[in-house]
């Protein structure tokens, strides 16, 4: 049962070549964080609103912190940088997924949760004598 929900929530897999047609994909920003498409520009497979869940070659995390408070315009160019330092071009893509599922939103959540950490540490010392975590240990910290 499980598996079933994970395949629901993962979405439908789109994996394409960054060539040809492809290249002429237009990226954005979105609401969650990770780049999109915002116009396939005759590239068969994709649909505008895919979410951009993996560059070949290029860790996830990378994919959100190309995206997350940014202009359409800049996540299209940090998305098309990122593509160039792959050496396969290949984009793995998703359709109608819950992107709480997909590893790049995972890494953000997970970012997202250590700032927040680190933040209260620092207004908060004590919590130091109740969690442990490498954050009471760092010069930026007053912990």
């Amino acid at each position: 049962y499980l598996q079933g929900e994970n395949a629901r929530a993962s979405g439908k897999e789109i994996q394409v070549k960054f060539q040809e047609k492809c290249e002429r994909i237009i990226f954005g920003s979105s609401t969650f964080g990770l780049p999109v498409v915002k116009n396939a520009n005759e590239c068969d497979k994709v649909e505008k609103d895919d979410v951009l869940a993996k560059i070949d070659g290029i860790f996830t995390d990378e994919l959100w912190k190309s995206a997350y408070g940014k202009s359409d315009d800049e996540v299209h160019q940090l998305v098309k940088e990122q593509i160039d330092g792959s050496q396969s071009k290949k984009l793995f893509f998703r359709r109608n997924a819950d992107v709480r599922a997909l590893d790049a939103y995972q890494a953000l959540f997970f970012q997202e949760a250590a700032d927040r950490l680190k933040q209260l540490i620092n207004a908060y010392p004590e919590l130091c004598e109740a969690v442990i975590t490498p954050f009471c240990c760092m010069n930026e910290t007053t912990a």
